[in-house]
């Protein structure tokens, strides 16, 4: 618009430009789950009244008022949230889908000590996803982000509840090798066959196994530890744990160091021998030596001699004994 101005017979003129201001948004469009919640803010010149409103109120609300309000996810759809200021109308388009979680993969097969990872989808996705099983067997171990390390032989499954979803990954873990049995569950003639092995340690505990009459892991109707290496015979049908240690079939004969189990006519002769304690060390163990004599590898019997918490002891073996020395060093007298 002009404006004319006249006085003394002159004329003076203004140009008015007259606009509608300016009203602009931070965002246009989103998607969001059911639950899920949008902030939105405005910014308008010259600062007037805001009105906002949804097209679907079963889908989108939007609640606040003024520049700066919340737009929340009600139902599964699609919705438009209207603004106006300034004589300016803007609009934001807003999608809204259900919570889902979802795994790339629901079996896993994996070598003993190797890792993989399932790919996890989820939306929302939680900061930390925690995997559970019921099973007595922990083949694995795995991590928020979908990580598996294969701990045990043996299979179980593990469940994680997401967004009220659950979904399940059964983890089976192998031995790379068919002549090494690493720690995990085993049946007596159908994964490990019968016989002899020799244990030793896979990590600085004592080496373990346990021995069930059946595959409920309940009672165990064996639990024997060793120091150093150990001595293991298996009948077809029993079940066996392996803990902290790895088994091999038992060789004719082995090393004798100081702490160990060692077959009387095999690794070491039938005599008479003399049993040292060691110098404490920074052993969990190294304050108490002690020695104990079996009849065999069965181990079914309590020993039939042994001294504990010993300084220096003589004892006689014959062939077919087993002698468990702990924290001493063995020699012939």
């Amino acid at each position: 618009a002009t404006i004319s101005a006249k006085a003394n017979g002159i004329t003076r003129t203004l140009k008015v430009n007259v606009n509608n201001g300016s009203f602009t948004l931070d965002a246009s469009k989103a998607t969001l789950v059911v639950g899920g919640k949008l902030k939105v803010s405005g910014k308008v010149s010259p600062y007037a009244k805001v009105s906002w409103k949804t097209s679907n109120a079963k889908v989108a609300t939007v609640s606040g008022s003024g520049t700066y309000v919340t737009i929340t996810a009600k139902a599964k759809g699609t919705a438009k949230i209207t603004a106006r200021a300034n004589g300016i109308t803007r609009t934001i388009s807003i999608t809204v889908t259900n919570p889902y979680f979802n795994i790339n993969k629901t079996s896993i097969t994996l070598n003993y000590g190797s890792s993989a990872k399932i790919g996890i989808s989820a939306s929302p996705k939680p900061s930390y996803i925690s995997w559970k099983t019921t099973s007595n067997q922990h083949a694995a171990s795995i991590k928020s982000d979908g990580t598996i390390k294969a701990m045990y032989i043996g299979t179980a499954s593990y469940t994680a509840t997401v967004n009220g979803v659950k979904r399940t990954v059964k983890v089976t873990v192998k031995n790379p090798t068919s002549s090494t049995y690493n720690p995990g569950w085993y049946k007596v003639g159908v994964n490990i066959p019968a016989g002899e092995y020799l244990l030793t340690s896979t990590n600085r505990y004592l080496p373990a196994y346990q021995i069930y009459n059946d595959g409920s892991y309940y009672r165990p109707t064996k639990t024997t530890q060793y120091p150093g290496n150990g001595f293991v015979t298996l009948r077809k049908g029993q079940y066996v744990q392996l803990m902290n240690c790895k088994i091999t079939k038992a060789p004719s004969k082995i090393a004798v160091k100081s702490s160990g189990t060692y077959r009387v006519g095999k690794d070491i002769a039938a005599g008479t021998y003399t049993i040292k304690k060691l110098k404490p060390n920074s052993s969990a163990y190294a304050d108490t030596a002690s020695y104990y004599v079996y009849r065999n590898t069965y181990f079914d019997a309590n020993p039939y001699k042994g001294k504990y918490n010993l300084v220096s002891e003589t004892v006689t073996l014959t062939n077919g004994d087993v002698i468990m020395v702990q924290n001493a060093k063995i020699s012939r007298s």
